[in-house]
């Protein structure tokens, strides 16, 4: 009975996003994306420089580009410490952690110019200015502000989940909210795979950086 709760707890916080359901891809990126800038907070800002998720495989392991074997090492000593993490926050956020992978064959994925951070970006491009501003210059639509109380909700329900891993999750995915609603109103394009606003795309495939990263690993 309590596995089946659970799983109606995951269906039902899907449900509530409206539009977005229509456009299930999108929705799991976004929320990917979101699990994957919480790296920093999680793994510390040192290791953050070093490594960088890049995607997860078939069967939901998050791979991990780092920069050399010493980061590599490094970071295979905290597995367990930041697999649990991780699980915990994407339990929360309805993303499926199986499993962490360090991979330094990725290594030109932690400062590749060709694939960078949307925020870095969309700072170049577009002038993107302060979050604050962000905030105050967008408004979230409705099903996004649902999206944020059920998650809310959700992760003050799981007994699992570190209260101030929660106010960093919460925080993360309005940013992207707020991010991703900007670059629409800016009239930045959308990746044609992920369905995504993006700074721009990859001048080559005419994909955005991570959905690039995963045609070419």
């Amino acid at each position: 009975m309590t596995n089946r709760r659970k799983k109606s707890n995951f269906t039902n916080l899907s449900d509530v996003l409206g539009p977005l359901v229509a456009e299930i891809k999108l929705d799991q990126r976004l929320r990917e994306h979101s699990l994957f800038s919480l790296w920093p907070y999680i793994v510390g800002e040192n290791l953050s420089r070093l490594s960088r998720p890049v995607f997860f495989d078939h069967q939901g392991v998050m791979v991990v580009a780092c920069s050399d074997a010493s980061c590599a090492q490094e970071l295979s000593l905290k597995k367990m410490q930041i697999q649990d993490q991780l699980y915990k926050a994407g339990r929360g956020m309805n993303v499926k952690v199986s499993g962490l992978r360090f991979d330094i064959k990725l290594a030109r994925y932690v400062k590749d110019e060709n694939v960078p951070d949307p925020v870095i970006e969309a700072s170049k491009l577009l002038a993107i200015p302060e979050f604050t501003e962000i905030e105050r210059e967008v408004d979230l639509k409705p099903e996004d502000l649902r999206e944020l109380e059920t998650l809310k909700t959700a992760l003050i329900n799981d007994d699992g989940i570190d209260p101030k891993m929660i106010d960093r999750i919460l925080m993360v995915h309005k940013r992207e909210l707020n991010l991703r609603e900007w670059y629409r109103q800016k009239g930045c394009p959308s990746c044609p795979s992920c369905g995504l606003p993006v700074a721009r795309l990859h001048w080559e495939a005419g994909v955005c950086g991570n959905c690039y990263i995963q045609s070419v690993r």
